[in-house]
Order: structure tokens, then C-alpha cells, then sequence
């Protein structure tokens, strides 16, 4: 991806590096909630508890939802002092007015990212190296293929549009994985 950014100039390199800083940041917690559901599901599935996996599932997929929510409206009123903990936007008008549209577009992502990464802690407690790895590759690629193929026709939102849509393409992915391996819904029929 920095392919990419590296001929925009170094204000956009800022601004990029800056935004992704702040999107990890953001992320932290769900990472941590999903490294807990792995452990949760792994345990539980070896004890047959497979009512107990559905219920912690459901769980972080509520607080994932509330969770970005959260973080929407956060982005959205307080975009500019976030972004400031990075850039000087009096210093770098260009890599602050960059930093800033793509922070806001990037809450679409933010939400198919925490939810992928739930399912990805599915496939991850059950074993599923496979799945999990297809899932989070296919971020990945199509997040690098849609940049390539938007940026002469989007320029600098093809950033946050190829973000966006790859990973709703992973979140896709790892949900047909848990339903078609009835890693989840399975779960009523065998605890009664």
C-alpha cells in the first residue's frame, strides 16, 4: 500500500501513516476481545460447551456494533484533535485534510473489520487455520488490488474505498466459513 501513497509526496505519506496509527488504535480493544473469544471457543469446544461459544459470540458481535458506533461518532465530532495527536494540520494542511476524510470514511471498514476479526476468533478457536488465513489474506489482496485499480479514477479516496469494500468482501468470507462449516448455528441443535 505504500506503493501507492509514496507518489502523493510526504504530507500524504503523513497523513496515511497517521490515520492508520489512529485505526490501530482504535482497534485494540476488539483485537483483545477477539484474542479472548479464540481462547473461549477453543475451551469451550473441547468441552462441548457449544452453547456457551454462541453466547460469547453474540456478545462481541453486540459490543463490536456498540464498540464502532462509539468510535463513528467519536471520528466524526473529534476528527481534527485526533488526527492532531500526529499531524499539525496548521503545518500540513495537506496531510490534515487527507488524514481527516479518510479517518471518517474509514468507519465503514472500522465496523466489517471488527466483525471479521469475530469471526476470524471463530475459526481460530475451532482450528480452522485454513479459513482463517483465506479470510484475513483475502483483506488483504483485495484491499491492494482495489487501490491499484480505483486510483485513476478516485485518486486518494481510493484509499478508504478499497479499504471499505475489501474488507466487507473478508467479513463476507469468514461469515459464509462459519456457516457453511456450522461452526456457529450448529450450536442449538447439539446443546438442546
Amino acid at each position: 500500500m505504500q506503493i501507492f501513497v509514496n507518489p502523493y509526496g510526504s504530507e500524504i505519506i503523513s497523513g496515511y501513516i497517521a490515520v492508520n496509527k489512529i485505526l490501530t488504535f482504535f482497534m485494540l480493544i476488539m483485537i483483545g476481545f477477539c484474542q479472548t473469544l479464540t481462547i473461549f471457543t477453543a475451551a469451550n469446544s473441547g468441552a462441548k460447551q457449544f452453547g456457551r461459544i454462541l453466547e460469547g459470540y453474540r456478545f462481541c458481535i453486540r459490543f463490536a456494533t456498540v464498540y464502532v458506533l462509539f468510535l463513528t461518532l467519536a471520528d466524526f465530532v473529534f476528527d481534527k484533535q485526533i488526527l492532531s495527536i500526529f499531524l499539525d494540520a496548521k503545518k500540513y494542511p495537506d496531510a490534515a485534510g487527507f488524514g481527516t476524510s479518510y479517518l471518517k470514511y474509514s468507519c465503514i471498514m472500522i465496523l466489517f473489520s471488527a466483525l471479521k476479526n469475530v469471526n476470524e476468533s471463530i475459526l481460530r478457536g475451532y482450528a480452522k487455520m485454513k479459513l482463517f488465513l483465506l479470510s484475513n489474506f483475502s483483506d488483504l489482496f483485495f484491499k491492494t488490488a482495489l487501490t491499484a485499480l480505483f486510483l485513476p479514477v478516485l485518486g486518494l479516496n481510493s484509499f478508504w474505498a478499497a479499504s471499505a469494500i475489501s474488507t466487507c468482501i473478508a467479513f463476507l468470507l469468514s461469515s459464509c466459513f462459519i456457516h457453511d462449516h456450522q461452526l456457529i448455528f450448529r450450536i442449538k441443535n447439539n446443546d438442546g
